[in-house]
């Protein structure tokens, strides 16, 4: 049981920094994704999975359901759906528009 723990710390420390390279986040920086709307995109529910049609990695956020972003591994499909979702609520915030509220903020 505590190897299993172990090895799963490691995998997300791994998972992570990954994330972080992907991003390009500056060293020392823990919050991502680098985007204006930083906050505000962790908050919604994402899917990543392997689509066998496109041959890559789908990410998916169930908020924004006509959005998606392909790449050939999941934590690039994943930061490059946060980058995405980041630039759309920009999008939406300077056109006046209020982006989806995520669901875990829903009542």
């Amino acid at each position: 049981m505590r190897q299993e723990k172990t090895g799963e710390i490691a995998m997300l420390m791994r998972l992570r920094q990954r994330l972080q390279q992907v991003c390009h986040i500056p060293a020392g920086r823990t919050r991502w994704p680098p985007t204006e709307n930083e906050g505000s995109v962790k908050h919604y529910t994402y899917r990543v999975e392997w689509s066998p049609e496109d041959g890559e990695w789908v990410a998916l956020c169930v908020e924004f359901p006509y959005l998606s972003w392909l790449e050939a591994s999941p934590t690039e499909a994943f930061a490059g759906m946060l980058r995405l979702v980041g630039d759309v609520i920009a999008d939406m915030e300077a056109s006046g528009e209020d982006p989806p509220q995520p669901l875990a903020e829903s009542d």
